[in-house]
């Protein structure tokens, strides 16, 4: 965090980490950041602009609605338990990452 916004790791970016503006916290004046982020805390951030020319995303939390944030964090647990699902099935039936792999791909199709 610093006087003019934080550093955020995307995640579903290859862990880019980028800087998102103070002015993209909140509305209005803001006093101190940790009011509405703490360091290390995972977000869920809106993601507005992406120049992939520079290799640049802008993120926003003022403009994520919260039926948006609501969405993200079920998609976020949902794939947690199929991973931990999947996890399972691979030690159960020994089988090899390829294995999950191609599991995982007929399931999403």
């Amino acid at each position: 965090m610093t006087g003019y916004g934080l550093y955020a790791t995307l995640d579903e970016c290859n862990n880019m980490t980028r800087v998102m503006h103070i002015s993209e916290i909140a509305t209005g004046w803001i006093r101190n950041i940790e009011r509405y982020v703490r360091p290390k805390q995972k977000a869920v951030l809106k993601v507005i602009r992406v120049n992939k020319v520079r290799g640049e995303v802008d993120t926003s939390l003022k403009q994520l609605s919260g039926k948006e944030c609501k969405s993200k964090l079920i998609e976020v647990r949902k794939s947690e338990k199929s991973n931990i699902f999947l996890d399972f099935i691979k030690s159960k039936l020994s089988l090899s990452d390829q294995d999950i792999q191609e599991i995982e791909d007929r399931v999403l199709q």
